[in-house]
């Protein structure tokens, strides 16, 4: 209330605000509601919609799942008003491209349940919390290391990579071209 503009001569405040058009009618009923509960001792809230030649702002409706994504994304700069997303396509890119980097089964499955425990426990743990303060980072990014975790399982299991061991889960059909050469030196 303290970003109102107040005029004095009406004895009301004046809010000037970008709201989503699906969103109006929902505003429309909240200030109703606001307006009825306060009584005769407020004059009553309402709304109108003004035209502008603005652009509007950017708003991307989010979850708590895509809301890491985008900020990765947003860390490259925001999209203007009607331009396309990026950050649906970035839930797959980027977990995938940092496990073909990082293709090893066993440390995805430490990052997977990591991760797991912090999505698991986020609704005991309070913003103000100290293990929030300290986890802050991976707590915020859980669902991005989440997906690490799960594609680093996969490629993990591709390369044949468990702890920085191999392991021949598939079988190979490399086989050594020096293995038919009878003891043959070869000298490049």
């Amino acid at each position: 209330m303290n970003l109102f503009n107040v005029n004095v001569t009406q004895k009301c405040l004046i809010a000037e605000c970008w709201i989503p058009t699906a969103d109006v009618p929902h505003i429309r009923d909240s200030l109703d509601t606001t307006s009825m509960g306060v009584g005769d001792s407020v004059a009553p809230s309402f709304l109108y919609e003004v035209g502008c030649s603005q652009i509007p702002p950017t708003y991307f409706r989010l979850n708590k799942f895509t809301h890491s994504f985008q900020m990765i994304v947003d860390s490259y700069g925001i999209a203007t008003y009607r331009e396309i997303n990026p950050a649906p396509w970035t839930i797959i890119t980027f977990p995938f491209l940092f496990a073909v980097m990082f293709g090893d089964a066993g440390h995805g499955l430490i990052m997977f349940l990591a991760a797991l425990a912090l999505i698991l426990v986020e609704n005991r743990i309070k913003p103000d919390d100290e293990v929030a303060i300290i986890l802050g980072t991976f707590f915020g990014g859980r669902y991005v290391i989440l997906m690490m975790g799960l594609f680093s399982i996969y490629t993990g299991l591709i390369y044949n990579d468990f702890y920085s061991r191999s392991m021949n889960l598939f079988g190979s059909s490399w086989c050594s071209p020096y293995k038919y050469l009878n003891n043959t030196n070869i000298f490049v």
